[in-house]
């Protein structure tokens, strides 16, 4: 693992400083920047991957970096809007942006970030920004999808609840690894596998999110209506996102090794992601505890 953990080390290390970089030159760069830091940068480090793995180059492109800042102003934006709407008062530790600023001004904060997002991705080329912009707008109809099924309050089937989280957060870092081999310049057929490999990616991350808040319900209203499914009667929710989980991650792995994509040295690299991001939010919780 440790050619993995160099890798992620280095990876972050070049884009935090190219966001830095990137921010300082708008206005209110600070603020952008007060948002976007703190993160674990798991989407920008799969979209750097992805392109490693495509391009087999050593070094980091100013074109995939800047495709990576497009990935977490997507990100941060979502974020943003996530926590006003779920009424969450922190973020990363700290006061939640809307906290601290105010709804309004972080309101219109995050939507400027997803325009500065896409005028990136536009850069990068017409079909890079065609990713992004059916992206967020899958993003935005699983956050719809998931903001109707809690005002209903009526129980919803694993089907729903897979849909919500395939559409609101596997889709985002399906797009990061696409967008990493387009940049790579992957041909069609490559770019189609890595964009299945990073939405399971996203859904073993996103599992692993909500299997890190189990026992305790007491904030998910989305647990609780799928508690209440028939589906689910005889089979203790945790052990469903478990199972889920690991199916995901299982698949993930499989098609990591794929002939499809090309032996370097960066390929191995794809079947550890998936472990990474589930010992993230382990380590997330334990220091929550603590």
């Amino acid at each position: 693992m440790k050619d993995f953990y160099e890798f992620v080390h280095n990876a972050k290390s070049d884009f935090e400083e190219f966001l830095k970089e990137k921010v300082s030159k708008r206005k209110k760069g600070n603020r952008f920047y007060q948002i976007l830091t703190g993160g674990k940068l798991l989407r920008p480090v799969l979209c750097i991957l992805t392109y490693r793995v495509c391009s087999g180059s050593n070094l980091n492109s100013e074109e995939i970096l800047n495709t990576a800042v497009a990935v977490e102003l997507g990100h941060a934006a979502s974020l943003c809007h996530d926590d006003i709407i779920d009424n969450d008062l922190v973020r990363r530790g700290s006061d939640a942006a809307w906290v601290e600023n105010g709804i309004s001004e972080v309101l219109i904060m995050g939507h400027r970030m997803i325009s500065w997002g896409f005028q990136i991705s536009l850069s990068q080329g017409r079909k890079i920004a065609d990713t992004f912009l059916n992206t967020w707008d899958t993003c935005t109809e699983g956050e719809l999808e998931e903001v109707e099924v809690k005002n209903n309050r009526k129980k919803i089937s694993p089907k729903t609840y897979s849909s919500i989280i395939s559409k609101k957060t596997a889709s985002l870092f399906s797009a990061s690894a696409k967008a990493g081999s387009a940049v790579g310049h992957a041909s069609l057929e490559l770019q189609k596998v890595m964009e299945k490999y990073g939405a399971l990616v996203g859904r073993t991350y996103q599992l692993a999110d909500d299997l890190s808040e189990m026992p305790s319900k007491e904030d998910s209203e989305l647990f609780k209506l799928l508690e209440k499914s028939n589906e689910l009667e005889e089979t203790p929710i945790d052990n469903y996102l478990k199972e889920r989980m690991n199916e995901s991650r299982k698949k993930a792995k499989k098609i990591s090794q794929s002939e499809k994509i090309h032996n370097n040295k960066f390929k191995p690299l794809l079947s550890k992601l998936p472990d990474y991001f589930i010992k993230q939010k382990l380590e997330e919780k334990k220091n929550k505890m603590i």
